[in-house]
């Protein structure tokens, strides 16, 4: 049934904000306050995570499914597999490849929410300051959220 509370209409049993976690692993509010982020990945990495998109809206119908959601997905895989300090104060890594990569690699730009941005820094700050590995990569960040979805959807990726 729909009802009429001050100018907006309302349908009865629908939680549109579950549904939107549900679907995109992230609240409606949270999209809001979206930033956008640049990110590095091998080219197998790039395609295993059209690999899960593809699945997510063609075999179970969620035609709402991006990219995005699917890297917002990998990272709160990433934060259950690491328990790090938030809000670290901003990282700035190495710029260009590190010497003797030869791997081709995919840029890409998402939108992000900010939450999940600032945990990208944080993670970087753990993998660097915290763990000692001065020439970690954002690639090599998203290689190890890839290989958690893999591990996480196996019956994807096992055809």
């Amino acid at each position: 049934m729909i009802t009429e509370d001050k100018g907006t209409f309302k349908l009865d049993d629908f939680d549109f904000e579950k549904t939107a976690i549900e679907k995109n692993g992230y609240k409606q509010s949270d999209e809001k306050k979206n930033t956008k982020v640049s990110l590095s990945m091998t080219v197998e990495d790039y395609l295993d995570l059209i690999a899960f998109k593809n699945h997510k809206v063609l075999k179970l119908k969620n035609l709402e499914y991006t990219i995005s959601s699917a890297i917002v997905y990998g990272l709160s895989l990433l934060e259950s597999k690491y328990k790090i300090e938030r809000d670290r104060e901003k990282v700035t890594l190495k710029r260009g490849r590190r010497t003797g990569e030869k791997v081709e690699l995919k840029d890409t730009t998402i939108d992000l929410p900010e939450e999940r941005a600032n945990f990208i820094n944080d993670f970087l700050y753990y993998k660097v300051f915290d763990k000692g590995f001065i020439e970690y990569t954002r690639p090599e960040m998203m290689g190890e959220l890839v290989k958690l979805i893999k591990s996480k959807n196996k019956e994807i990726f096992t055809s």
